[in-house]
């Protein structure tokens, strides 16, 4: 089980994701979250459409028995980036938990991600580029 570490409203450190966040750039966690953000809503809009189908019409379930598994595997995916990005950028818990929660509810993952991205939460602290290297936010804070 992940032990989860930090003070409270501090970022969440996962001992279960040691290195990988710091041998990839911030730029290419905040592409991949974006992708897998869209990839989520786009399997979302499949997945209902699947649902509308085989509950509203006499169509049968196939749109359900081809989306269900595809958006298991992209929700899923959605909440582990969720989890290294909120590591790659710092996040808190509550922006942790609200990204975590808005894999649930459909096309909210859309929403997250512009909310996060306009937030300067998909940015480096020190300058808002998504290029340079991730300082922390004591750091920032400190000089």
């Amino acid at each position: 089980m992940p032990m989860i570490a930090g003070s409270i409203g501090g970022p969440i450190r996962f001992t279960c994701l040691p290195s990988y966040t710091s041998r990839v750039p911030p730029r290419t966690h905040a592409q991949l979250f974006r992708i897998v953000a869209m990839a989520e809503a786009a399997s979302w809009a499949g997945l209902l459409t699947g649902m509308y189908f085989k509950y509203l019409t006499d169509a049968g379930d196939v749109g359900v028995r081809i989306f269900g598994p595809i958006h298991g595997v992209i929700f899923l995916a959605y909440l582990v980036m969720t989890f290294l990005v909120s590591r790659a950028f710092a996040w808190g818990r509550g922006t942790t938990l609200v990204g975590l929660t808005c894999s649930v509810p459909p096309f909210a993952t859309l929403a997250f991600e512009v909310w996060a991205q306009r937030s300067g939460r998909l940015s480096t602290p020190a300058t808002g580029s998504h290029d340079d290297p991730l300082l922390t936010r004591a750091a920032v804070q400190s000089d």
